[in-house]
Protein backbone atom coordinates (compact mmCIF):
# COMPACT_ATOMS: atom_id res chain seq x y z
CA UNK A 1 0.00 0.00 0.00
CA UNK A 2 2.86 2.41 0.85
CA UNK A 3 4.38 1.89 -2.61
CA UNK A 4 1.10 2.84 -4.27
CA UNK A 5 0.76 5.98 -2.13
CA UNK A 6 4.40 6.96 -2.77
CA UNK A 7 3.89 6.45 -6.52
CA UNK A 8 0.78 8.62 -6.58
CA UNK A 9 2.46 11.36 -4.52
CA UNK A 10 5.56 11.24 -6.73
CA UNK A 11 3.50 11.50 -9.92
CA UNK A 12 1.54 14.40 -8.45
CA UNK A 13 4.81 16.18 -7.67
CA UNK A 14 6.00 15.80 -11.26
CA UNK A 15 2.76 17.27 -12.60
CA UNK A 16 2.88 20.11 -10.07
CA UNK A 17 6.51 20.95 -10.95
CA UNK A 18 5.61 21.07 -14.64
CA UNK A 19 2.62 23.33 -14.01
CA UNK A 20 4.56 25.62 -11.68
CA UNK A 21 7.50 25.69 -14.07
CA UNK A 22 5.21 27.01 -16.77
CA UNK A 23 3.84 29.65 -14.41
CA UNK A 24 7.28 30.83 -13.32
CA UNK A 25 8.53 31.38 -16.84
CA UNK A 26 6.17 33.73 -18.72
CA UNK A 27 8.57 33.99 -21.64
CA UNK A 28 8.88 31.22 -24.17
CA UNK A 29 12.65 31.17 -23.67
CA UNK A 30 12.77 28.70 -20.77
CA UNK A 31 16.37 28.35 -19.69
CA UNK A 32 18.03 28.14 -16.32
CA UNK A 33 16.59 29.55 -13.11
CA UNK A 34 18.62 32.75 -13.61
CA UNK A 35 17.03 33.29 -17.03
CA UNK A 36 13.45 32.76 -15.87
CA UNK A 37 11.09 35.54 -14.98
CA UNK A 38 9.68 35.64 -11.47
CA UNK A 39 6.27 37.31 -11.30
CA UNK A 40 4.09 38.69 -8.51
CA UNK A 41 0.67 40.26 -8.79
CA UNK A 42 -0.07 43.36 -6.75
CA UNK A 43 -3.64 44.42 -6.12
CA UNK A 44 -2.99 48.05 -7.08
CA UNK A 45 -3.14 50.07 -10.30
CA UNK A 46 0.08 50.30 -12.31
CA UNK A 47 0.43 54.04 -11.50
CA UNK A 48 0.72 53.21 -7.79
CA UNK A 49 3.08 50.26 -8.26
CA UNK A 50 5.69 52.15 -10.29
CA UNK A 51 4.85 55.87 -10.22
CA UNK A 52 6.86 57.68 -12.87
CA UNK A 53 8.66 54.42 -13.67
CA UNK A 54 10.21 54.25 -10.16
CA UNK A 55 10.37 50.72 -8.80
CA UNK A 56 9.63 49.84 -5.16
CA UNK A 57 12.74 50.18 -2.95
CA UNK A 58 13.54 46.45 -2.61
CA UNK A 59 13.68 46.03 -6.39
CA UNK A 60 15.35 49.39 -7.02
CA UNK A 61 18.08 48.30 -4.59
CA UNK A 62 19.09 45.53 -7.01
CA UNK A 63 19.85 48.18 -9.65
CA UNK A 64 21.15 47.06 -13.03
CA UNK A 65 21.50 43.45 -11.93
CA UNK A 66 17.85 42.81 -12.78
CA UNK A 67 15.45 43.40 -15.64
CA UNK A 68 11.91 44.39 -14.58
CA UNK A 69 8.63 44.60 -16.50
CA UNK A 70 5.56 46.19 -14.90
CA UNK A 71 2.30 45.44 -16.73
CA UNK A 72 -1.44 45.17 -16.04
CA UNK A 73 -2.43 41.83 -14.52
CA UNK A 74 -4.85 39.65 -16.47
CA UNK A 75 -8.55 40.25 -15.89
CA UNK A 76 -8.11 43.74 -14.40
CA UNK A 77 -6.73 42.18 -11.20
CA UNK A 78 -4.10 44.84 -10.46
CA UNK A 79 -0.54 44.87 -11.73
CA UNK A 80 2.11 42.26 -12.41
CA UNK A 81 5.75 42.83 -11.59
CA UNK A 82 8.01 40.47 -13.54
CA UNK A 83 11.75 40.38 -12.85
CA UNK A 84 14.79 38.30 -13.74
CA UNK A 85 18.53 38.46 -13.30
CA UNK A 86 20.31 40.08 -16.24
CA UNK A 87 23.40 37.88 -16.09
CA UNK A 88 24.16 34.70 -14.25
CA UNK A 89 26.60 35.54 -11.45
CA UNK A 90 30.12 34.14 -11.77
CA UNK A 91 32.48 32.98 -9.04
CA UNK A 92 32.70 34.53 -5.59
CA UNK A 93 30.04 33.88 -2.97
CA UNK A 94 27.34 33.36 -5.59
CA UNK A 95 29.37 30.59 -7.24
CA UNK A 96 30.01 28.97 -3.88
CA UNK A 97 26.30 29.14 -3.03
CA UNK A 98 25.42 27.41 -6.32
CA UNK A 99 28.01 24.69 -5.69
CA UNK A 100 26.44 24.08 -2.27
CA UNK A 101 22.99 23.77 -3.81
CA UNK A 102 21.79 27.33 -3.20
CA UNK A 103 21.17 30.22 -5.56
CA UNK A 104 21.83 33.39 -3.55
CA UNK A 105 21.16 35.98 -6.32
CA UNK A 106 17.91 34.27 -7.32
CA UNK A 107 16.84 34.12 -3.66
CA UNK A 108 17.71 37.80 -3.28
CA UNK A 109 15.48 38.61 -6.25
CA UNK A 110 12.64 36.47 -4.85
CA UNK A 111 12.91 38.29 -1.52
CA UNK A 112 12.94 41.69 -3.24
CA UNK A 113 9.76 40.81 -5.15
CA UNK A 114 8.07 39.50 -2.02
CA UNK A 115 9.08 42.56 0.01
CA UNK A 116 7.96 44.91 -2.79
CA UNK A 117 4.53 43.28 -2.84
CA UNK A 118 4.23 43.59 0.94
CA UNK A 119 5.32 47.24 0.97
CA UNK A 120 2.87 48.14 -1.78
CA UNK A 121 -0.14 46.24 -0.41
CA UNK A 122 0.40 46.44 3.35
CA UNK A 123 2.78 49.36 3.81
CA UNK A 124 5.50 47.37 5.60
CA UNK A 125 7.53 44.19 5.25
CA UNK A 126 5.97 41.56 7.44
CA UNK A 127 8.29 39.67 9.79
CA UNK A 128 7.83 36.51 11.80
CA UNK A 129 10.60 37.16 14.33
CA UNK A 130 10.21 37.79 17.16
CA UNK A 131 7.26 35.43 17.29
CA UNK A 132 4.42 37.14 19.17
CA UNK A 133 3.46 33.85 20.84
CA UNK A 134 6.94 33.18 22.21
CA UNK A 135 8.92 29.98 21.65
CA UNK A 136 7.11 27.01 20.19
CA UNK A 137 6.78 23.73 22.04
CA UNK A 138 9.72 21.36 21.75
CA UNK A 139 7.69 18.88 19.72
CA UNK A 140 8.62 17.45 16.32
CA UNK A 141 5.94 19.63 14.72
CA UNK A 142 7.16 22.74 16.54
CA UNK A 143 10.77 22.06 15.51
CA UNK A 144 9.70 21.58 11.89
CA UNK A 145 7.72 24.82 11.94
CA UNK A 146 10.74 26.69 13.36
CA UNK A 147 12.95 25.40 10.51
CA UNK A 148 10.36 26.34 7.89
CA UNK A 149 10.04 29.82 9.39
CA UNK A 150 13.84 30.31 9.36
CA UNK A 151 13.97 29.52 5.63
CA UNK A 152 10.70 31.22 4.65
CA UNK A 153 12.41 34.18 2.99
CA UNK A 154 14.64 32.01 0.79
CA UNK A 155 12.25 30.07 -1.44
CA UNK A 156 8.62 29.21 -1.73
CA UNK A 157 5.67 31.24 -2.83
CA UNK A 158 6.14 34.84 -3.81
Amino acid sequence: MHKVVNGVVGAGGVVLRRVLGAVRSPSAEGGTSRERWLVVSVHLPQEEVAPGGRLPAPLAGLGDRIEVVVRPAPGDKGTEIAARLRQPPRGGLAGAARRLGGDAPQQELRSALRHSKQLLEVGEVLVVDPAPHGPRSATPGGALLEKVTERADEEGRL
